[in-house]
């Protein structure tokens, strides 16, 4: 998978890359949300995984933003927090991403979900 992470946290963005590297896929880094959307902008992904509270601009609002562009209407969106509330899943639905994972979340767990939200992707738009 070509897979973009935005997460403001070097640490978690050095852990989940160094993972999903080691994997097989293929990773770019976002500092924030508006890097994270500028990115989107240039290149395509196969999944886009970020962080919601996020400087320059959240998760939901970057997950909004992607929704807005033709090429990305379709392309899974993960969001993540360490902050999670019931409210949090609803919003993110709300703004076009496609899961809501709390952290910690082990680098396996998130490539399967990852994984899954793809192939989902793929079989709808074989129909």
């Amino acid at each position: 998978m070509h897979i973009l992470m935005a997460d403001d946290t070097p640490d978690t963005l050095l852990m989940y890359c160094l993972a999903f590297t080691l994997a097989g896929h293929e990773v770019q880094l976002a500092h924030d949300g508006a890097e994270a959307l500028a990115m989107v902008a240039t290149r395509n992904y196969d999944v886009i995984l970020v962080d919601i509270e996020m400087p320059c601009m959240n998760g939901w609002e970057v997950s909004a933003a992607i929704r807005q562009l033709p090429q990305h209407q379709h392309v899974p969106i993960v969001l993540f927090t360490s902050y999670y509330d019931a409210d949090h899943e609803h919003r993110s639905l709300k703004v076009g991403a496609d899961r809501v994972v709390e952290k910690p979340v082990m680098p396996s767990v998130l490539l399967q979900i990852m994984a899954q939200l793809v192939a989902e992707r793929t079989a709808k738009a074989a129909i």
